[in-house]
């Protein structure tokens, strides 16, 4: 599978959903966070595009994980509200990538917003969210485990 350069795959917590749905990359470079993935004939319907339902979960990957990382917060970070505009279709062997814009994080919230396009720039969707702030921070949810640099494989206890 051709993965953009900068792009690493993301490790996630062990979740049979997300190994479905998956895999997903992610890519960080200064204050910019994106994530990625490969359509494949898994992830589309019956008209050959991408589903939609895995296009939401995209964005819940994208609006939890994004600003996850961006504000270096360690948290799980569950989705309150999210809403997804489709605006395009992508198609198997597409690559898709958004890149998370934090609005706005106070104490309890993040406020954030994506929009999501093929490798050649079309718009397939627009999406934001709102994320509650909780816990203590944790090992599970930090850049270095999303990035595989903390030297455990995914699922392996903290």
């Amino acid at each position: 599978m051709n993965i953009p350069a900068g792009f690493s795959k993301l490790n996630l917590e062990s979740s049979e959903y997300l190994a479905v749905n998956g895999p997903f990359h992610a890519r960080h470079a200064g204050d910019e966070v994106s994530l990625g993935m490969r359509i494949e004939r898994r992830h589309c319907n019956s008209s050959g595009t991408a589903h939609g339902g895995l296009l939401m979960t995209f964005a819940d990957i994208l609006l939890t994980i994004g600003p996850n990382i961006q504000l270096d917060l360690s948290r799980f970070l569950p989705t309150l509200n999210a809403t997804c505009d489709f605006l395009g279709a992508a198609r198997e062997g597409d690559w898709i990538e958004g890149r998370i814009e934090v609005l706005r994080a106070t104490k309890n919230f993040v406020f954030a917003q994506a929009l999501v396009k093929t490798a050649e720039g079309a718009p397939v969707m627009r999406t934001s969210g709102t994320l509650l702030i909780r816990g203590e921070p944790d090992p599970r949810y930090s850049e270095a485990r999303y990035f595989g640099r903390d030297g455990r494989a995914p699922g392996d206890p903290a």
